[in-house]
């Protein structure tokens, strides 16, 4: 899988943090996960978001609930 925003891929890095997004897409550029919303909670040299998002079931073909994340940057 790829994140949008990784250098992993040879693509740029988040130049803020209004940047940062957990979409991710595989080999085939389909969106795996998908990010719904972002709530930045604290910025800064630690900064929090918590994201809504929903992830692809392969085996219907459609997104699964809507899960939540908090990730500190």
């Amino acid at each position: 899988m790829y994140n949008e925003l990784s250098s992993t891929n040879g693509e740029e890095m988040a130049g803020s943090i209004d940047d940062l997004t957990i979409n991710w897409t595989d080999e085939d550029w389909s969106l795996v996960v998908k990010e719904l919303k972002k709530e930045v909670l604290t910025r800064g040299a630690w900064s929090t978001i918590m994201y809504a998002y929903q992830e692809l079931d392969r085996r219907i073909g459609d997104y699964g609930p809507v899960e939540f994340r908090g990730v500190r940057y």
